[in-house]
């Protein structure tokens, strides 16, 4: 298929560590380890879907189809705006660097 790159004009796959399962109450695990950041306590149903606005990939998505702009890094935000990290292009994972605090886009990397 000519490689990363020309797949990468028609499709895009991000692995996100520790996620499995989000509906766990937990946002991501850093160093491979259970040390998980929870989740915000969310208002009534636990299960709510993110608005297109809240939805980070969606929005990448949407940005791609409609303005022609590929999603490269996607910065995943918890709702509560205290967890951030980045989501990588496959083959890249998001890694730990570490060091710092793991809900700091700052203490991880693509690689």
């Amino acid at each position: 298929m000519g490689g990363d790159a020309e797949v990468h004009k028609f499709m895009r796959m991000y692995l996100l560590p520790g996620v499995a399962h989000p509906s766990q109450g937990r946002a991501y695990a850093a160093g491979g380890r259970n040390d998980a950041v929870p989740l915000p306590k969310l208002p009534g149903n636990a299960n709510q879907k993110p608005t297109r606005e809240q939805d980070q990939f969606f929005s990448a998505l949407t940005d791609w189809v409609e303005k022609g702009v590929a999603p490269e890094e996607i910065m995943l935000v918890s709702r509560d705006n205290t967890v951030s990290y980045p989501a990588c292009i496959y083959p890249l994972m998001t890694t730990w660097n570490g060091s710092g605090p793991a809900t700091q886009p700052s203490s991880f990397g693509c690689r």
